[in-house]
């Protein structure tokens, strides 16, 4: 298990936000600014797993032997399609960047689960996405959970064509890149591949206490958590310099990009605890917001 049961009673007084209206689909609890009321029925379509049963017709199913689901014009389902960064680096840093990313995501999954949105996991490693199903109702949070922990980060990736293989499906949809952005490649295009889409996209840095703040001093040998050769340096006041500053433009230039392009950006620490700093992190950014 990967939230407790007090974090997930804590998390039911929040919603995850997003800044467009909803045009994906029929049967969540967004509002659709463009289709009129909620009580003015629209469609039927087929019930799948994971379903709200309260939305079943009854009547449908007394005819014609087969589950239907009532769709209203305003309640526009979304689908939140979580990208994973699982390459080596990601198990780096103490406490590891990898426990709070599945914290975030399970949380972020859960919230969307329990307004009856659909959910996407996409773990990215070497330069592909493992797509999971489709998940849909709370009750399909254990089996999200389940894929999480069966996750094992590994190598490395490169974001910008892994991410440009996750299939954005029809109409909008939001897509939150969970990654430390430590690859070779150029992880903003695989952003705009997914703007490109049609896709809400927000980021979530996570870096550890040692990489933000690294306190090694004399002759160190760096291993490559994605394979690269060791690296054996001499690490002086002038060096730890040099790479605070180049830590520094790295992280301006992350959130430049996004700011750019209104990508709501939040930058965490390993060692940040969920509910205290991470989830008033996502507040602040816009990304969850208090159930009205």
């Amino acid at each position: 298990m990967i939230l407790g049961d007090e974090t997930i009673k804590k998390l039911d007084a929040f919603a995850l936000s997003m800044r467009e209206a909803a045009r994906g689909g029929a049967g969540g609890m967004r509002r659709s600014r463009s289709l009129g009321s909620s009580v003015e029925f629209s469609d039927f379509r087929s019930y799948s797993e994971g379903d709200d049963l309260r939305r079943v017709d009854w009547n449908a199913y007394a005819r014609f032997d087969k589950l239907f689901l009532k769709l209203f014009l305003d309640e526009q389902e979304t689908t939140l399609r979580i990208l994973l960064d699982a390459s080596g680096s990601m198990r780096h840093g103490e406490p590891d960047k990898w426990a709070l990313a599945l914290k975030l995501a399970a949380a972020l999954a859960y919230l969307s689960l329990s307004r009856y949105d659909r959910v996407v996991v996409a773990p990215l490693s070497a330069g592909r996405a493992v797509v999971s199903r489709t998940f849909s109702g709370r009750q399909a949070f254990p089996e999200v959970e389940a894929f999480l922990e069966a996750v094992a980060p590994a190598g490395e990736t490169a974001l910008d064509a892994s991410a440009a293989q996750v299939p954005a499906g029809r109409g909008r949809g939001i897509c939150i890149l969970l990654s430390d952005l430590l690859t070779e490649s150029d992880w903003r295009r695989g952003v705009k591949s997914l703007l490109f889409r049609r896709q809400e996209v927000a980021l979530l840095h996570i870096l550890s206490p040692e990489e933000l703040s690294p306190e090694l001093t004399g002759a160190v040998r760096l291993t490559d958590a994605e394979g690269a050769p060791p690296l054996e340096i001499h690490l002086t006041p002038d060096a730890l310099r040099r790479y605070q500053e180049t830590l520094s433009a790295f992280l301006h230039a992350a959130e430049s990009f996004c700011a750019g392009l209104s990508i709501p950006y939040v930058r965490l620490s390993s060692e940040a605890d969920f509910e205290r700093e991470a989830l008033r992190a996502l507040m602040a950014a816009g990304m969850v917001a208090g159930r009205g």
